[in-house]
């Protein structure tokens, strides 16, 4: 898992915790959108008309949690508005991704033969994966490298999602010229949060710390021969 950005879709991770282990629900963390006067209309306009693109604010694009059923309207899915936030939703899997589940039977291996290995730079979507499994699995985690006996974390950047001024104006069919990428701002508009077991949000997994379990260090072989370390992980395992 070191120096894995992640990606954009979210439903891999899922399919791999899914495949993994197939029994638990909720299946992910939940997240959120920002809701304001520009998005409301959007998520209205994309409920009422059915909209099967995908879309941050189309609530066909979500599941609602903990139950993972569709929202049953638009009003749903925006939610109370408390912290100009969304409802809490799931990503859903592809039909394809469902297929595959659907005809696997379940892996003999339980979580105690598997370790997750990383250098902390474990971003986006490979943060989420590592952290659900350590969490809800108890998959046991090890983190490479970093400051001597010093707690590090095996995942950076966890979930949420950014768009820009430019994504903006585009979606409000401004005219305008994009400004250049590097005058853009760039805005948070997603947020992923942690859980507990009775399904209540407990933080935003962007600012929670989670150490790993064990600590292994580079030195001259290793650092030429990641493999070595592969080796010095099964080790920790029996």
């Amino acid at each position: 898992m070191s120096n894995n950005i992640g990606g954009d879709d979210t439903s891999v991770s899922i399919f791999t915790t899914l495949l993994l282990f197939q029994s638990r629900k909720p299946y992910f963390f939940p997240t959120s959108i920002n809701i304001n006067n520009f998005s409301i209309p959007v998520i209205k306009k994309n409920f009422d008309t059915h909209s099967d693109e995908f879309d941050f604010y189309n609530p066909y694009s979500y599941l609602s949690f903990p139950s993972g059923e569709p929202f049953k309207n638009a009003s749903e899915f925006i939610g109370p508005l408390t912290n100009l936030t969304s409802s809490l939703h799931l990503n859903p899997l592809y039909p394809d991704e469902l297929q595959i589940l659907n005809r696997t039977s379940p892996f003999r291996w339980t979580s105690d033969d598997i370790i997750i290995i990383t250098n902390g730079f474990c971003v986006d979507k490979c943060a989420l994966l590592t952290l659900f499994l350590s969490k809800f699995y108890k998959v046991k985690t090890i983190a490479v490298g970093g400051l001597l006996d010093t707690p590090m974390s095996f995942s950076t950047n966890p979930g949420g999602s950014i768009t820009s001024t430019n994504a903006f104006a585009y979606s409000a069919g401004d005219k305008t010229p994009d400004l250049p990428e590097i005058n853009a701002l760039i805005l948070t508009i997603r947020e992923a949060y942690d859980f507990n077991n009775d399904n209540i949000t407990t933080g935003v997994l962007e600012y929670l710390f989670k150490p790993a379990d064990y600590r292994l260090y580079y030195n001259e072989s290793n650092a030429r021969d990641p493999s070595l370390l592969w080796v010095d992980a099964a080790n920790l395992l029996n």
